[in-house]
């Protein structure tokens, strides 16, 4: 207990340090009234202008959104364990009973409380789409997922933190087969069902072709898929074993 304590403090201490997270950590607030308060003006004006409304697209502009923030948030938990990771701070405890699942789950834990708060606050206030219960229940989960996805794959993908950097300017590509699903029809689309946002978009498509509580939990499953693949993928390189193992 007095281990995880000390990591907890490190965590804060060296966030608090950072400017770069710090900007990472209130970004999502930003961008949240930023949407809430710029939407219904650009909506006005596109009605004036071109007789145009958003009103139809209001579930894909909070997803874009919501999805922003979990990533967000899982790229200031993948820079913060690079940077340890630079400083040989993971290597030190690599050496004591506090390794592997025990250090990423105490890694995990704190930011994971602040993407539940971030979702909730999002919900509250800055969404303009209407849902139900259950798709909020879903979809927050959802996210947590893609927090944690985000982490992992800037773990498992960049060998330190400049490396962070390019894999991060990267990750908004993740983004595209949801509109590729909301927004096109045919077969040829489900080429992109290896990605997790593929299935929200099918979700939020006008013709969804399954419920929008299964297309959710399939996109859970494959986001579920990738974190277990880029773990194993960290471990490897951290303590340099097969991935196989």
């Amino acid at each position: 207990m007095r281990k995880l304590r000390m990591l907890y403090t490190s965590m804060v201490r060296l966030l608090l340090s950072d400017t770069i997270l710090i900007a990472i950590l209130i970004g999502p607030l930003i961008m949240g009234v930023a949407f809430r308060l710029g939407t219904p003006l650009l909506d006005t004006l596109l009605i004036q202008t071109l007789d145009f409304t958003l009103e139809p697209y209001l579930k894909h502009i909070d997803f874009f959104l919501l999805y922003m923030t979990a990533m967000m948030l899982g790229m200031l938990l993948g820079f913060f364990m690079l940077e340890e990771r630079d400083e040989g701070v993971i290597q030190y405890y690599s050496i004591t009973p506090m390794t592997g699942n025990t250090y990423l789950i105490s890694r995990i834990t704190l930011p994971g409380i602040s993407v539940l708060i971030y979702i909730g606050i999002h919900f509250l206030l800055f969404t303009q789409a209407s849902y139900t219960a259950i798709e909020v229940l879903f979809l927050s989960m959802f996210l947590v997922l893609q927090y944690l996805l985000t982490a992992m794959l800037l773990l498992g993908l960049a060998g330190n933190k400049l490396e962070g950097l390019v894999v991060s300017k990267m990750l908004g590509l993740i983004l595209l087969p949801y509109g590729i699903a909301a927004f096109t029809d045919g077969p040829i689309r489900f080429v992109f069902s290896i990605f997790p946002s593929f299935y929200i978009g099918l979700a939020h498509s006008e013709q969804p072709p399954l419920s929008y509580t299964l297309l959710v939990v399939l996109g859970m499953i494959v986001t579920i898929g990738l974190i277990v693949f880029m773990k194993k993928r960290f471990f490897a390189k951290l303590y340099h074993v097969p991935i196989s193992e």
